[in-house]
């Protein structure tokens, strides 16, 4: 009884049981289901069936448990993955459960799974539906790669952005910002967390100048007051400490709610536009400065209707009326508009104006244009297109300047020169023009005649056709080197005239410079020397005839050297002679005659009452008013009263008044009143000397001061001293001192140390870079007799006519069979021949060449070996101190005698050091010449 009641017990249980699993089994939300593995031959699973599933399985897979208990799955469900089937196998076969998610594509379902072995080839499954949290979790994945799209193009976007663009806060903190937002501020600005850190940030408003506040920034405002900003006009100072010109906006950002969570920040950088408005408006300052002060007519249009925009101030009063909105065509009415000629009238779209809008032209043209006063103006117009930049044509500029003035000034400047043509025409073989290559541009029609040829003829080269044969190569050889180097123009030469006769003629000529130094022609005159080559003739005549040729010689000589020395006087003599005919021309023909049309147009303005033609005459009286004035200048400056009257000290006075006033150079004079010299024509060549100077203080030394000094030295001689304070020169070295003249007229300052020389006297220069110039001009005071007394000159006066000469040697003769051979070197041949006629009179002396330059001397001293060498220091083309030391480098053994008209002791010291064995005057007497050349022979070998 017991065991049957036990086993009822057991039965009763397990029923119980059985119930409660079979409720839970029916109960439970996740699907449940057991499973048979089905394997092949080799034990691999390839299929498993239903056994048992609750109604859970039913609602999660859709299957039906009457359709799929007993039945393999790829019966129920034939699409079904693979992977399902292996997955299962491994559990039963390795008793290890398995949890995954995995879709059932067959289904169209996402499953989280759990399986384990639940018993001998069988397996059990739970499982819940996971496809609404997968697609929810996809949305939720492509919403945020959506996001972070967006995220990418905001980024993009704001780089792109030319303007700084920044989010931030609810409290003003730094959320994002571009790459502009960076650049305006710099890079290492530091990241504001909130509004309390907005004072790092310095800036200031534009208009007051007074820092912004922290609570004043667009970002602060947007985000504590939700206001919109837009705007803010202020300065800022980077980080890296530079400023700049911004404008500062920001707007509120709100949530749904429209809470504020934050602001957009917009900032711009516009210190480029201020300041190219700046400069724009700098640049209407400028134009509106320039057209109201400018002394020039300017006039700016608008294209294509030639409105007037703008003139010049200038333009209006020199026109006599204002421009405004009127067009080119109606300026052109308005104010009648000539041809260069003033008498063919222009039509309007000839103007330069018309011209540079309608076909973009750059136009220089002078043109006559009536004002409104009736004045005729001559103006030179320079019009030029304005363009877009496109290139486009939008306006026209044309500046216009009244050269009425000058156009009087130009004729005035050709009737001059028709005056000067015809005083050069004066002369005998008259003046000559040669450009700066060497043709000859101009030759006076009295050498034209001489020689019979035309200009043309002449400037190609053709008075090389009709020059002597024997002077053809040196003469043209010489004007080529004098071109080469710029040099002075001093020769004779013969030409042939129509008669097939040669004519002697000296030719000597300078070059002309501009302000830059640059030679821009060569002129000078032809001297007619027939007389004087017909006298050296009869002389060299009478001398081979005579028997005490020592004397005669001698006495020829000295007469050639005192010639050359009263040359300096007679061409001051005559250049004062010319300045007083002109002045006299001036004064008694035509101041006359202008005075005298002037009373006959008063005579004819009285009889008139036309007020038109009265006008006219008034006009035409002004014109002769200015000639007269004109007259009476040319006339002072050519032949200053004080020249005839006054003494040197009441000369020089004049001399520094009409520096002030011509040249506003203020002159100090330093006079001494008791000295003055006796002779004309040295007061004369000193008023031109110190003239020359003074322009050379305001041409070369760019000084507005100088001083004159007067000194006697000693009693027989004056010194005129001129100093300046101006740029200076090395003076020291060769070549410095300048040696052009400052205006046509003058002689510059070499043309001043030979006429010295000539007249017995010298010139000494001293001045250093940046120090000033000091010229000192030394000259006799007197002239005796109408020729220098120089004492002993190295050339003897002639005697007296009936007077005996003496014959025979003047000095110790040297001993036989020993002659001493020279060669004779200087420019001037009268003086050269004179000392080849005194020494060919001495026994053992033998002159075996002359030189006529410093090349020539070096050349023949090489070739023909000579013993003494008599060397000139002012020679062309090479100085005698270069060909000194060049003879005595390559001629061993021969001797040097310097010879000069100068008396300076560094000259002297310059050819010793050249190597010359002495250096003597040319005023010394001839003895000592002769002395020096017997005791400088070289030893007997």
């Amino acid at each position: 009884m017991t065991l049957a009641g036990d086993h009822r017990k057991s039965e009763q249980a397990l029923r119980e049981s059985e119930e409660r699993y079979r409720t839970l089994f029916n109960c439970m939300t996740e699907g449940f289901a057991v499973h048979e593995l089905i394997t092949d031959e080799d034990g691999n699973a390839r299929d498993y069936r239903f056994i048992d599933l609750n109604p859970a399985f039913e609602r999660l897979t859709g299957l039906k448990r009457a359709d799929v208990i007993g039945r393999p799955v790829s019966e129920v469900i034939p699409d079904l993955e693979k992977d399902w089937i292996e997955t299962y196998g491994k559990v039963v076969q390795t008793g290890k459960p398995v949890h995954f998610e995995q879709r059932a594509k067959a289904l169209g379902r996402w499953y989280e799974v759990f399986a384990y072995r639940s018993g001998p080839a069988q397996f059990a499954t739970m499982f819940t539906d996971i496809t609404v949290r997968i697609q929810a979790g996809r949305e939720a994945e492509a919403a945020l790669e959506e996001v972070r799209r967006d995220k990418q193009r905001l980024e993009a976007i704001m780089d792109a952005l030319p303007v700084g663009l920044a989010l931030v806060d609810e409290e003003g903190g730094n959320i994002q910002s571009n790459r502009a937002f960076e650049q305006v501020w710099g890079e290492e600005r530091p990241l504001p967390r909130d509004v309390s850190d907005y004072p790092r940030y310095r800036a200031w408003w534009v208009d007051t100048g007074q820092p912004v506040q922290p609570d004043e920034w667009a970002s602060a405002r947007a985000v504590k007051n939700g206001e919109t900003i837009v705007g803010q006009f202020i300065q800022i100072q980077r980080f890296d400490g530079t400023r700049a010109f911004v404008l500062n906006s920001a707007t509120p950002i709100r949530d749904a709610a429209g809470r504020v969570t934050g602001s957009a920040v917009v900032i711009m950088d516009v210190t480029e536009r201020i300041n190219a408005e700046e400069k724009l408006e700098e640049a209407k300052r400028l134009l509106d400065a320039l057209m109201e002060y400018v002394p020039e007519g300017i006039t700016i249009a608008d294209a294509p209707d030639g409105r007037i925009r703008m003139v010049s101030r200038y333009g209006q009063e020199l026109l006599g009326g204002r421009h405004d909105q009127m067009t080119v065509p109606n300026v052109a009415a308005r104010w009648k508009v000539y041809e260069s000629d003033g008498i063919t009238p222009m039509l309007p779209d000839q103007l330069p104006l018309s011209r540079a809008i309608a076909k973009g032209e750059t136009v220089r043209q002078e043109v006559v244009q009536v004002n409104s006063e009736g004045k005729r103006l001559h103006l030179a117009c320079n019009a030029a297109p304005i363009r877009n930049k496109n290139g486009e044509v939008v306006g026209a500029v044309v500046a216009w300047r009244d050269v009425t003035d000058r156009k009087r000034a130009e004729e005035a400047l050709r009737n001059s020169e028709r005056l000067y043509r015809a005083i050069g025409e004066s002369i005998d073989y008259g003046v000559w023009v040669c450009a700066p290559d060497g043709r000859n541009i101009y030759a006076s029609k009295s050498f034209l005649d001489l020689v019979g040829m035309t200009q043309k003829q002449c400037s190609d080269f053709g008075w090389g056709d009709v020059l002597h044969p024997g002077d053809t190569e040196r003469t043209i050889d010489a004007w080529k080197q004098c071109v080469r180097v710029g040099g002075t123009w001093d020769i004779e030469h013969r030409f042939r005239g129509v008669d097939g006769t040669y004519h002697p003629i000296l030719a000597r000529g300078v070059p002309v410079r501009d302000e830059s130094g640059q030679i821009i022609c060569w002129a000078g005159i032809n001297l007619d020397i027939s007389r004087l080559k017909k006298t050296e003739e009869e002389l060299k005549e009478l001398n081979e005839t005579l028997e005490q040729r020592v004397t005669e010689r001698t006495a020829l000589a000295e007469g050639r050297a005192r010639q050359l020395r009263m040359l300096g006087a007679e061409l001051t003599k005559a250049a004062q002679r010319e300045r007083q005919r002109l002045a006299q021309v001036l004064h008694d023909d035509l101041q006359q005659t202008l005075v005298g049309a002037k009373f006959n147009l008063g005579v004819i303005e009285r009889r008139i009452s036309d007020d038109q033609i009265r006008s006219a005459i008034g006009r035409v009286n002004r014109l002769l008013d200015q000639a007269l004035s004109t007259s009476r200048t040319l006339t002072a400056e050519l032949n200053p009263p004080v020249l005839q009257v006054g003494n040197l000290s009441e000369v020089l006075e004049w001399l520094a008044g009409w520096a002030k006033e011509k040249y506003g150079l203020t002159v100090e004079l330093r006079l001494n009143q008791g000295v003055d010299v006796g002779a004309q024509e040295i007061r004369v060549f000193i008023f031109q000397a110190v003239k020359e100077l003074l322009l050379n203080v305001v041409k070369h030394a760019k000084a507005d001061r100088a001083t004159i000094e007067i000194q006697q030295s000693p009693p027989d001689q004056i010194a005129v001293i001129v100093s300046d304070q101006g740029a200076g020169f090395d003076s020291s070295l060769s070549g410095a001192i300048p040696n052009d003249s400052s205006v046509g007229a003058g002689f510059g300052l070499f043309r001043i140390t030979e006429r010295l020389e000539y007249l017995g006297g010298l010139m000494e220069v001293a001045s250093s870079p940046g120090q000033g110039t000091r010229v000192t001009l030394i000259a006799p005071c007197h002239l005796a007799n109408g020729a220098l007394d120089l004492g002993g000159s190295l050339v003897a006066a002639p005697a007296p006519i009936g007077e005996p000469v003496r014959e025979g040697p003047l000095t110790g003769a040297e001993p036989a069979g020993q002659v001493i051979r020279v060669l004779l070197a200087d420019d001037h041949p009268l003086l050269r021949d004179g000392l080849d006629r005194l020494l060919r009179t001495q026994e053992g002396i033998e002159v075996v060449g002359q030189a006529a330059d410093g090349l020539e001397a070096v050349r023949l001293a090489v070739e023909l070996r000579p013993d003494v060498v008599v060397m000139d220091v002012s020679m062309p083309f090479l100085d005698g101190v270069e060909a000194t030391r060049r003879i005595v480098q390559q001629v061993p053994g021969v001797r040097v005698v310097g010879l000069s008209m100068h008396t300076k002791e560094e000259i002297a010291a310059k050819m010793e050091a050249a190597g010359a064995v002495c250096y003597l005057t040319k005023t010394v007497p001839y003895e000592v010449l002769l002395s020096a050349i017997r005791e400088s022979k070289p030893p007997a070998s």
